[in-house]
């Protein structure tokens, strides 16, 4: 069974909620665009990751992986109170299934990214 915490219970308006989120983020590591990447972080996050860090990491992610080409959604897990969405993507320079982690929290009324990791 899925934890979807404060998104939802059904997984189709979960990630209706969520799928814009990864895209935006997935288009501004390719594209290299740190006000897009930081656009849906958590204000911690936000502070943490500096414009340098998320260069380097794109450059790397972009390198070794090639160019995102799709993604099925696996799971929604519990981190604490909050959710870790878990999806299974296709890249250019992979054959191999590259995982992607999301972990969400809500500040205010907006959905904003405490982690996201692609490995």
């Amino acid at each position: 069974m899925h934890y979807f915490g404060f998104l939802g219970s059904d997984q189709e308006q979960v990630l209706a909620k969520v799928d814009t989120i990864l895209d935006d983020i997935l288009r501004a590591h390719e594209k290299k665009k740190y006000e897009l990447f930081t656009r849906h972080l958590g204000s911690k996050q936000r502070e943490n990751i500096t414009e340098q860090q998320f260069l380097g990491a794109a450059q790397e992610t972009n390198k070794r992986l090639g160019s995102y080409k799709s993604r099925r959604f696996l799971a929604g897990l519990r981190r604490g109170d909050q959710p870790m969405l878990l999806w299974a993507a296709n890249y250019s320079n992979s054959e191999d299934d590259i995982m992607i982690s999301l972990v969400l929290d809500q500040q205010g009324d907006k959905v904003v990214v405490n982690w996201f990791w692609v490995e």
